[in-house]
């Protein structure tokens, strides 16, 4: 949806808004008590009709007095009761002898002067209505309504002494409901009267103004008309009729017309407004608008930085042209700051000493420079975007980089730096120590190549000479225990004899460990666990311990050391070992035990025999060889010594790994 249309029902939805609001505001200020207006108009003229019935009630009786007044005998004839009724309200009369019966009964039209005879329609009904033939007192005269079929008529009865005897004089009027609802000024309204005691014509009903002035008012507000309902009561006080007022809801339908005439002209007022606001809008703004951002796409689609917009008047679209133009021109110097350092960088990538790859997410190379080509034999033409890191490696190498990659696409950890068998294009196998990082806020990839083929073979070459040189200081180191060996055959004395085979086990010692480091995978480290388990296998074979009872217990952690601390420390275990099986068990039984582990960074080793012992003092005051090596391999080694002869002879080291020193 573009900016016009949400504009033109933004403005549609605040027509419609403000005309539900002032709809609903009519409603609750104005409808409301417009309503309640009629209901009190329709409660005042209910009982101004029922005023107006006993008002007409009452001058109908005093028209009936004078009428009396001017014939005294009742002796009406139509001519002489034409005269006599003619200027009043009374249309029909009727004259009772004494036993009730009808004298007279004649109905009066005024329009043409004519006498209609009612006996028939009145005679059941006088005959069976007391209250008009029987008034009790002179003074009273009965008043009503009598309810014919065709017609209502407001009646009185007056009690005449006459030279006949005592007759009754009923006099009535049409209760003309249209001359009644005069007093009220609408002609809209109707008026009717219900009987609450019988269903039955002709009725009659006496009203006593006494009871009826004050009767109560009900109202009924239906959708049609408004209802007033009030009744009129008898001498007994007995409600007799039911008066009822119609009127229609002039007041509300005049309201709805008027405010529906104004919501109309509000509704168009609004929507003209709102068309000059649209095209204000629309001319002043958005036309201005989409002027501004064709040109926007225009530059986009360029993707020219150094283009313009024009700035066009004085107000807030011209300050968002200014400041786009501002934007624009910062984005000119940003390029051509970012282009000055991909060119210095082109440069370094190009002319650093080390083959360099860039890479995106799907292997290709997207750049490489002068040194790869070196590498690889290729050219940049036929590599770039055309060829990827896989077609330079194979087998396990090429496995392991996969790996590699799909670690670090998930955001893993893996080896910034590592070896692999690069294949060139000639298909000869290089050594290359690679450095691989993602370039940031990209999928890029990073690879330097250093070629180590050469330092490789260079490092092979020497670990064959050093394995060389072990092997034949061993070998030399064998023949001197070898010759001290054929010495020792022409020996006799038993002090010279044990003399030289201490010496053969000491360079036999030494000899193990250059044997041990000439089979050893790293020349710089021996396993020690298995050189001193070797060292004393070759110490029971030299003093013969299978034909004794002298057990020798290990317990060894497996260690690595360096040559220039195994050697001290297999003498110092060759030392101490010869002196607890020479002197220890005279009687050639008992048992020694060996422990070597490593404990917060320091070794510990520690030899035991539960022999005869020596004394302390005897120990640090020995000048035998074997004491004075002893104590020499510690201060070699730098190493804390504890002895302990409570009980047997034991020796405790405490020291760390010989820190290499250059030889001159």
């Amino acid at each position: 949806m573009n900016l016009r249309a949400k504009t033109l029902l933004v403005v549609s939805l605040t027509i419609l808004c403000l005309t539900l609001v002032l709809l609903l505001i009519s409603n609750f200020l104005f409808i409301d008590n417009l309503s309640d207006i009629e209901e009190n108009i329709a409660y005042n003229d209910a009982g101004i009709l029922n005023e107006q019935v006993i008002k007409e009630l009452s001058e109908l009786n005093s028209t009936t007095v004078k009428l009396a007044k001017q014939d005294p005998n009742l002796d009406f004839n139509d001519t002489s009761l034409a005269q006599l009724i003619s200027n009043t309200n009374i249309q029909m009369v009727m004259v009772l002898d004494p036993s009730n019966n009808i004298e007279y009964a004649n109905y009066y039209t005024q329009a043409n002067g004519s006498f209609t005879n009612i006996t028939e329609p009145v005679k059941t009904y006088i005959s069976h209505q007391d209250e008009l033939t029987n008034s009790s007192s002179d003074s009273y005269n009965p008043e009503g309504v009598l309810l014919l079929k065709n017609q209502t008529f407001l009646i009185t009865s007056l009690k005449m002494h006459t030279s006949g005897g005592d007759r009754t004089l009923i006099t009535g009027t049409p209760l003309n409901s249209k001359e009644i609802l005069k007093v009220l000024g609408n002609q809209n309204s109707s008026f009717t009267f219900t009987p609450l005691n019988s269903n039955q014509f002709p009725f009659y009903g006496g009203v006593d103004s006494n009871f009826s002035e004050n009767s109560p008012i009900w109202i009924n507000n239906f959708n049609e008309n408004v209802q007033g309902i009030s009744i009129l009561r008898n001498k007994q006080g007995e409600a007799i009729f039911d008066t009822e007022v119609d009127e229609p809801h002039t007041i509300m339908n005049n309201a709805y017309k008027t405010f529906s005439y104004s919501m109309g002209a509000f509704v168009i007022s609004a929507s003209l407004l709102a068309l000059v606001v649209l095209f204000y809008i629309d001319s002043m703004v958005l036309a201005r608008l989409k002027h501004l951002t064709e040109r926007v796409k225009i530059i986009s689609r360029r993707d020219d930085p150094t283009g313009r917009l024009a700035v066009e008047g004085n107000d807030e679209l011209s300050d968002l042209t200014n400041n786009i133009n501002q934007m624009l021109e910062s984005m000119e110097n940003s390029r051509e700051i970012v282009s000055k350092s991909r060119l210095k960088y082109k440069n370094v990538f190009n002319n650093t000493g080390t083959a360099m790859t860039i890479h995106g997410s799907d292997g290709k190379f997207s750049m490489v420079n002068t040194e790869f080509e070196y590498l690889s034999k290729y050219s940049k033409i036929e590599i770039e975007s055309k060829m990827s890191w896989m077609n330079f490696f194979k087998g396990k190498d090429l496995e392991m980089m996969k790996e590699y990659s799909r670690e670090r696409t998930h955001n893993k950890d893996p080896p910034r730096t590592y070896s692999a068998r690069f294949i060139d294009r000639q298909g000869d196998v290089k050594d290359v120590m690679m450095t691989v990082t993602t370039i940031p806020t990209t999928e890029d990839v990073l690879i330097s190549y250093m070629d180590i083929t050469q330092l490789n073979n260079t490092l092979k070459e020497k670990e064959l000479l050093v394995r060389e040189i072990h092997h034949r200081v061993k070998n030399n180191l064998q023949i001197i225990s070898s010759l001290l060996n054929l010495q020792s055959r022409y020996v006799t004395d038993e002090l010279s004899l044990q003399v030289l085979r201490e010496s053969e086990n000491r360079v036999k010692s030494i000899s193990m460990v250059h044997e041990g480091l000439y089979r050893s995978k790293d020349l710089s480290d021996i396993n020690f666990k298995n050189y001193i388990e070797n060292l004393v296998t070759q110490l029971k074979i030299s003093y013969g311990l299978d034909q004794t009872e002298i057990g020798i217990k290990m317990d060894i952690m497996n260690l690595s050391l360096s040559i220039d601390t195994a050697v001290p420390v297999g003498l110092l275990i060759t030392e101490i070992l010869t002196n607890s099986i020479k002197y220890a068990f005279p009687e050639e039984k008992g048992n020694i035990s060996i422990e070597f582990f490593r404990v917060n960074g320091y070794y510990i080793l520690n030899l035991e025999d539960d022999g005869v012992g020596f004394s302390s003092e005897k120990l640090d005051t020995s000048k035998t060889l074997g004491m004075q090596l002893i104590h020499s391999l510690c201060e070699q080694l730098d190493a804390e010594m504890e002895k302990d002869t409570s009980n047997g002879t034991r020796y405790s080291f405490k020291f760390t790994e010989i820190s290499y020193k250059e030889r001159m």
